[in-house]
């Protein structure tokens, strides 16, 4: 059950990273990981939220 409340990046399925939230021109929203965010960014997504990750308990700035 602990699975299910983790987020994962949408494209790589890495966890425990600190995430970004996008949100695409249909409205439907998609977590990436800094690793992924040159593709977010490339397809013109608009950003949403910020995640951090494992190592920082709190949220960053929204």
């Amino acid at each position: 059950m602990l699975k299910l409340l983790k987020k994962s990046c949408g494209i790589c399925k890495m966890e425990d990273v600190p995430m970004i939230k996008y949100e695409n021109s249909s409205g439907m929203q998609i977590i990436f990981c800094y690793a992924c965010k040159k593709y977010a960014e490339k397809r013109s997504f608009k950003v949403v939220k910020h995640y951090a990750g494992k190592k920082d308990s709190k949220r960053l700035i929204r």
